[in-house]
């Protein structure tokens, strides 16, 4: 009867968030062959268009490569950002349509629906009534930080993902000593990670460092049956990123000179970067750092209060349960202690202040580095405090006499003054989202319609300098008109330097040159080849043909 009554409350809250994504978002997204929406010359473009790249390439070992966006080399999908899995599936479906074709709306609107199940399943463990699950998941699924990075950085907004480690570890002591289902879930959590995004993968692999050591506190010893769940997720998620590629692409892996830039600031929880009507905009330590944009939202921040208040009240109780249980709470606060340190390190930031600095050992930040955006490692903390928000209010309206449906009005209103202060950002995602519209053209010349693309088979940018919001405009081009390209603009850098010049030495008429002015670096100037190609001044670049383009 309880696993029944689980199904419907969670099916309730997914539909929830399959309504909020709707309200946000609108529905004409979901066509998966409207995409004209996606080609906004950022990163939403980078996604779309190395997912299209992929879908009319050939297939490689290992399965996530493309031929098509740094020609000759192949390239994994994993560094467009264009949630790999999602690629993979609808490559093998697709592959054979005409035109253009998306996912990312499924995408979005499944990232919502999720996380609105895996937020009623956890707070069903903590409350049991469904009203209360119901508008407590309403707050997870409507988060500022999910927002924020929906159609934006979108695989990032699978924080879904996060949820599930949340409900693992919630779950421990009732499922850790059925240790086949437990490695498979951690496991199969891998492989979502590393065919999603692998930014995801140091906040879930905290959790699991502490779900194994309370799994030997339990037990009272060390055993090494309860080191595979970590074994499981390892071998899946380094699997998942080998068969897509992830490993054959020369990508550089570490990014150590963001270190400090994109870091989380110590005021990030109530720091709403934009995102509120009613608190203000802080000041922060760098510029990069709305990669650890954490703002919770105002309605969780008074919830926050209600949960501490609560604390206060029965701190006499809560002192005997540390003391009786300080090992698992010693693990707890070393899991949220250790998120809180890798998002904000290793320059440690309140407001406009540097408090302090740790030492720069070059082994310790050569792997740091590969991830380098590390603010982003703050999410975790961000849920649990929003679980422990709706929790604790809770269990505060029932400590001082007050009835379920008191405490489900307070979580409602809560709910409401959340949405009213986001909904300026709300309103700007509706507008930029829920109504149909034209392509946004990145290269207007007449020079790109006189161009017979029948005489070209490929574009070869010739250049160090990956602006992209130019590369993206003549990729889109190129898409169009069935050519390759010889460079794109990659999540991780990847030197295709070699590629470039020796596009140059081989000069032919079946590739179109693109030179930026003001490459002065060596074969870079497009100057250098006045006598070989005949070219043409367009959209702040210069295009270079063997043949003539316009007589």
């Amino acid at each position: 009867m309880r696993d029944k009554e689980q199904k419907f409350i969670c099916g309730v809250s997914a539909l929830l968030g399959g309504l909020i994504f709707i309200f946000i978002y609108g529905i004409a997204i979901l066509n998966p062959f409207y995409t004209d929406w996606l080609i906004t010359g950022g990163d939403l473009t980078q996604h779309y268009l190395g997912w299209e790249y992929f879908r009319k390439s050939d297939w490689f070992f290992p399965i996530g490569l493309t031929n098509q966006i740094a020609y000759p080399a192949e390239t994994s999908i994993i560094y467009t950002d264009s949630i790999p899995l999602l690629a993979v599936i609808f490559k093998l479906f697709t592959k054979g349509i005409p035109g253009r074709f998306q996912y990312f709306g499924i995408w979005g609107i499944g990232c919502f629906i999720l996380q609105g199940y895996w937020a009623a399943k956890i707070l069903h463990i903590w409350l049991k009534d469904k009203w209360q699950v119901w508008i407590g998941s309403l707050l997870i699924i409507a988060s500022p930080i999910v927002i924020f990075r929906m159609y934006y950085h979108t695989a990032l907004a699978a924080q879904w993902l996060i949820l599930i480690a949340v409900y693992l570890c919630a779950e421990h002591q009732r499922q850790y000593q059925n240790i086949l289902k437990t490695s498979l879930q951690w496991g199969i959590l891998g492989v979502l990670i590393g065919s999603i995004h692998l930014y995801f993968a140091p906040m879930c692999a905290m959790l699991l460092g502490g779900y194994i050591l309370y799994s030997f506190i339990l037990e009272k010893k060390i055993r090494l049956q309860y080191i595979l769940p970590g074994i499981s997720f390892v071998v899946a998620l380094f699997g998942s990123v080998y068969l897509l590629g992830g490993f054959s692409s020369g990508a550089e892996t570490s990014s150590r000179g963001n270190l400090g830039l994109f870091s989380f600031n110590l005021n990030g929880f109530y720091n709403p970067i934009g995102y509120s009507k009613v608190l203000k905009w802080l000041e922060v330590y760098t510029q990069g750092q709305y990669e650890g944009f954490a703002y919770l939202g105002l309605g969780v921040l008074i919830l926050l209060t209600g949960a501490f208040i609560y604390l206060l009240l029965t701190w006499k109780g809560r002192i005997r349960i540390i003391r009786e249980n300080w090992l698992k709470v010693l693990i707890a606060a070393g899991v949220i202690g250790g998120l809180v340190i890798f998002a904000a390190s290793p320059k440690v930031t309140f407001d406009e202040h540097l408090l302090f600095e740790f030492p720069d050992i070059d082994i310790v930040m050569k792997y740091w580095g590969i991830f380098g955006s590390c603010g982003r490692i703050i999410w975790p903390v961000c849920y649990l405090l929003a679980l422990g928000a709706i929790v604790g209010t809770v269990r505060l309206t029932e400590k001082i006499g007050m009835n379920r449906i008191t405490a489900c009005f307070i979580l409602l209103l809560c709910f409401c003054i959340q949405i009213y202060d986001i909904s300026g950002k709300l309103a700007e995602k509706h507008n930029d989202y829920a109504a149909v519209k034209g392509k946004t053209h990145a290269l207007e010349g007449e020079l790109w319609e006189k161009i017979d693309t029948t005489n070209y088979e490929h574009v070869a940018w010739i250049s160090h300098n990956i602006d992209h919001k130019k590369i993206l405009g003549i990729a889109d081009w190129a898409l169009d008109n069935g050519l390759t390209m010889n460079n794109f603009y990659f999540a991780r850098p990847i030197d295709l330097r070699s590629y470039a010049e020796a596009e140059t030495k081989q000069i032919n008429e079946q590739t179109l040159y693109v030179f930026v002015p003001g490459d002065t670096v060596e074969y870079e100037d497009y100057h250098n080849f006045e006598q070989q190609l005949y070219l043409y001044e367009t959209d702040g670049i210069v295009v270079g043909s063997v043949l003539p383009i316009t007589e």
